[in-house]
């Protein structure tokens, strides 16, 4: 929804800091945040920037940085908390104008960690309070929504992109990042395509009473249900949070592939228009168009060719200013740059293929290798398997197999760790990929699937609940075989498709590697 660009003095002494430098930096995020723009200082000179793109309380008064009534608190939040008027009712007994206030006035009366659990939503934010100059930073549990810092002298530094605080700080490219996202789609976690520039992981937070490391939010462990697999139960709790999802005060818009996971959630959402996009040459606006008809929801398709693609890929790549790690980011893109104004976010099936082991190859061979004896052999087959290029990972990937290998030897059998290991790796790259899409384009993405409560009903269930010999997403094809969009679930697994005439995936991945190699060479900071 939003952009956050902050200096925070960590010093006891009030501190000036160069204030057109700060509002250049914070600029670079404008993209993010079209509808407003606006920052304050604190009384020791910290800065707060914010850049809106406003979704719930179209109104001025969710602006931020946002100032409690008692200036008690200063708080800059990027995301929707799609909660927010059951918690303004059970705490304060009435509703307040949007999400924005109704954080800042649970910030003020609780202690940010105590109240993280109830939130509904996505977020990463800083809560700010100038009298005792103490904060939080925290941010989300599956990562939907991104957060970067740097610690320079006695200041903190943070920012929606890690682009802002390299100029900030004069950091160059990270080499090490540019090899692990040639192979992997994205930095080491805790890294950032710029030196020195970190990412807070998802579920971490960060605070004065932590110096300069974080910590994981207890309640944003993925926990296990002991009850029984209820089909019933779980299509209730989906249709649930799927509708929680659809909380704004601006139209519901909806992405439609021909897949399973999009359909799943535009037949529940009922979202007031579909879209989709696609090559002139390859595409799913038949399917789709079958299925907006079947839902009777009106459907618009967008196409572009090779031209288009590379026209809109150069586009993107000067503003996210990191390499494009799939082509259907530049789709994503597309689609969101020619969305009518109105239509400022979108409902889209994100999550779907971690929590219901939607990758049927790699799953498969994870249950069947079974117990793992050998974690350096176990590591090596994984890594054939998983890498998307065909680089040697041997190749200028120390930082991250030493990171690979110390996660998978906390587990003694190959499906519980690639369960978590999608969870906490995979996805928190794919959101982020689907993020600075979007938002590049001053769009919002909705996840529902990316909902805390459907995750751990699924956590470690036994293999077969999910998987068959013939199929994956067992769970979500029986609720459509139940419905009149059983057909969908026959469809094979696409997304939207974005290879260029005559190339296969390997040589589009290169296509786009060079094209981004050659873009960034160009940066200078």
């Amino acid at each position: 929804m939003c952009g956050i660009f902050s200096v925070i003095n960590l010093s006891s002494d009030h501190k000036s800091i160069d204030l057109d430098f700060a509002i250049y930096c914070s600029d670079l995020l404008q993209h993010r945040g079209p509808d407003s723009s606006d920052y304050c200082f604190s009384d020791n000179g910290s800065f707060f920037s914010h850049k809106r793109l406003s979704i719930i309380d179209n109104s001025n008064k969710s602006n931020q940085p946002f100032i409690s009534r008692d200036s008690k608190s200063i708080l800059c939040f990027n995301g929707e908390i799609y909660n927010y008027r059951e918690l303004s009712y059970k705490y304060f007994g009435k509703e307040f104008k949007g999400d924005t206030e109704t954080l800042s006035e649970l910030f003020n009366l609780l202690d940010p960690i105590e109240i993280i659990s109830e939130l509904e939503g996505m977020y990463a934010l800083i809560i700010y309070y100038p009298v005792s100059n103490t904060f939080y930073i925290l941010r989300d549990f599956f990562g939907i929504k991104p957060l970067y810092y740097q610690f320079i002298k006695e200041t903190l530094v943070i920012s929606s992109e890690p682009y802002p605080i390299s100029v900030w700080s004069k950091q160059a490219i990270d080499p090490q990042s540019v090899n692990e996202i040639k192979v992997f789609r994205r930095p080491t976690p805790g890294y950032s395509f710029y030196k020195n520039v970190n990412e807070l992981l998802p579920g971490h937070y960060l605070s004065d009473k932590l110096n300069s490391n974080s910590k994981r939010l207890s309640c944003s462990d993925f926990k296990a249900n002991s009850k029984d697999f209820n089909h019933e139960f779980l299509y209730s709790l989906l249709s649930h949070k799927i509708k929680l999802n659809t909380v704004s005060d601006v139209p519901v818009t909806g992405f439609q592939s021909g897949g399973i996971d999009s359909t799943i959630v535009n037949s529940i959402a009922k979202p007031s228009k579909l879209y989709s996009v696609g090559f002139i040459h390859d595409n799913e606006f038949t399917s789709a168009k079958r299925i907006s008809d079947m839902c009777n929801i009106p459907l618009e398709t967008y196409q572009l060719d090779k031209d288009l693609f590379i026209n809109y890929a150069r586009q993107y790549l000067a503003i996210k200013r990191e390499p494009i790690t799939v082509p259907n980011e530049i789709l994503i893109f597309y689609l969101c740059k020619n969305l009518p104004l109105d239509r400022k976010f979108f409902l889209t099936g994100e999550g779907a293929d971690e929590i219901f082991f939607g990758y049927d190859r790699i799953f498969r061979w994870a249950y069947k290798y079974n117990k793992i004896t050998s974690y350096s052999v176990f590591l090596d087959s994984f890594l054939n398997l998983y890498s998307y290029s065909d680089q040697n990972v041997n190749d200028g990937l120390v930082r991250m197999k030493n990171y690979i290998y110390k996660f998978v030897s906390n587990y003694e059998y190959a499906i519980n760790f690639l369960e978590d290991f999608f969870l906490t790796f995979h996805l928190p790259g794919l959101l982020m990929r689907v993020d600075r899409a979007s938002m590049a384009a001053g769009k919002e993405a909705r996840v529902p699937f990316c909902t805390k409560s459907i995750a751990d009903y699924l956590y470690r269930r036994p293999y077969h609940v999910r998987l068959s010999i013939n199929n994956s997403k067992l769970p979500l094809r029986r609720f459509l075989n139940k419905s009149n969009l059983s057909f969908v679930s026959k469809y094979p697994k696409i997304g939207f498709r974005a290879n260029l005439p005559n190339m296969n995936n390997l040589d589009m991945y290169k296509y786009i590697s060079k094209l981004s190699s050659e873009y960034l060479h160009s940066i200078t900071l």
